[in-house]
């Protein structure tokens, strides 16, 4: 029973440290806040640290996601993982950023279904929009 409270409580405690480290990679990139085409009248998205260290992000439809992981590859781009609440599916999301502003350049599940792909959304072959950071 100790040994099973014990191990309960280093499993928290990884996953907290987990968590805390995604948005200590996040506010290093310069992620956390709201982004939008058109702020302050257009949609937005906001990428948030919860008071327990948790990074999330909303895109105001009520579908929060969870970002498992952060990282950023050599060309600078950062790299987010999570488990949509919409399609409870793991996903992969590639943010690249050019001075004050940011867009999805790849955005795919685990079976390998894309919505974006080199910057173009799949269903429409239209480009991803450039935001901007809402003050």
């Amino acid at each position: 029973m100790k040994f099973a409270a014990t191990a309960l409580t280093a499993l928290l405690m990884a996953t907290a440290a987990h968590a805390g480290q995604a948005a200590d990679v996040a506010k290093q990139w310069g992620l956390i806040g709201k982004w939008a085409v058109n702020c302050p009248d257009g949609q937005t998205i906001s990428y948030e640290v919860e008071p327990d260290g948790r990074l999330i992000s909303d895109n105001g439809t009520k579908a929060i996601d969870e970002i498992e992981t952060a990282s950023v590859n050599e060309e600078k781009q950062l790299i987010l993982s999570y488990i949509s609440t919409r399609e409870q599916v793991q996903r992969t999301l590639i943010i690249d950023r050019k001075g004050d502003t940011i867009r999805p350049i790849l955005n795919r599940n685990s079976r390998n279904e894309y919505t974006v792909r080199n910057s173009k959304f799949e269903a429409t072959g239209q480009e991803t929009a450039w935001l901007q950071k809402c003050r």
